[in-house]
């Protein structure tokens, strides 16, 4: 199994693991976690991972401020990682975490830190870190990935890499505008520097992401980036206290809006316009009373 595979699958299981049965740890970490409590709080939480001795879960309790925070926010949650370089096993000068992202909600600052080795992005390597606006940690969850070691120097050219993936996809030619950035590609072996190429694949669902060896040329594999859902839902506007209906309903399912059927709407635009539980014109009655296939699945269940 890849080690990429091994690394995901261990998240979920070390999430269901009991943190008293037994100390998973090497005495390295052991100190390491007991000086980021000084961070997180004497009560503060771990979950480790199930493959190697890194944190998967951080619970913070009551810990101190992060130094800078109010400044710079991304310079301090990184300065966190690389001052506890020995508890997320980040070796100094080699391995790195970067600011990919954040966010803010209700106060809480959600900061997502990518892994970089030799200043290449390692994949499956990230943490989300949360911390309110006192700069105090709240949770950390994710996983680094330890021990990389790969050459960062590509062989082939970003072109190349592009045509290549092209080929694999049968696209003959790219019509769309590709990326093609570096990144290493764990293995259960030696880990891969390859290329994540982003094309447009007209006919073929959208965009796709394929990994071409930086060093060969091969394809290390590829995945559509499209994605699709089914199920039920219950739709709130403008407020979650405030239902639009008791019953939920297909999203796509299309009603037809005047007698000569010149305007179609979704049944989610039409309740818009009848939002807030007021009464549908008597015309529409019916239609708002259309048991759906989402009811009847429930029904079902139900009597089972």
């Amino acid at each position: 199994m890849p080690r990429l595979s091994r690394f995901l699958t261990a998240v979920l299981l070390t999430l269901w693991l009991d943190p008293a049965a037994g100390d998973p740890l090497s005495a390295p970490q052991r100190v390491a976690w007991d000086r980021f409590t000084a961070i997180a709080g004497a009560g503060a939480s771990v979950r480790w991972s199930a493959v190697d001795d890194v944190p998967v879960s951080v619970r913070a309790a009551a810990g101190v401020s992060l130094p800078g925070f109010s400044v710079d926010r991304a310079a301090a949650v990184r300065s966190m990682f690389v001052e506890n370089g020995e508890l997320f096993r980040l070796r100094s000068g080699i391995d790195d975490m970067q600011v990919a992202g954040e966010s803010e909600h209700h106060g809480v600052h959600h900061l997502r830190m990518s892994q970089t080795y030799r200043g290449v992005p390692v994949r499956g390597g990230q943490y989300m870190v949360s911390v309110g606006t006192d700069g105090r940690l709240r949770m950390i969850g994710g996983r680094s990935v330890p021990d990389v070691d790969a050459d960062v120097n590509p062989v082939i050219s970003q072109e190349r890499a592009i045509a290549a993936a092209a080929t694999s996809l049968r696209l003959g030619s790219v019509a769309d505008p590709a990326t093609a950035s570096l990144a290493i590609e764990p293995g259960e072996g030696p880990d891969r520097l390859v290329w994540q190429v982003v094309v447009g694949a007209t006919g073929r669902a959208g965009e796709w992401e394929v990994l071409v060896d930086a060093r060969d040329g091969s394809i290390v594999g590829s995945r559509s980036r499209a994605f699709g859902a089914t199920g039920c839902a219950a739709i709130y506007d403008p407020s979650p206290l405030v239902p639009l209906r008791e019953d939920d309903f297909v999203i796509s399912e299309p009603a037809v809006d005047s007698s000569d059927g010149s305007r179609v709407r979704s049944r989610a635009q039409r309740l818009h316009r009848d939002s807030h539980g007021l009464e549908p014109p008597p015309g529409r009655r019916a239609e708002h009373s259309i048991r759906t296939a989402c009811q009847a699945r429930r029904e079902r269940k139900w009597r089972s």
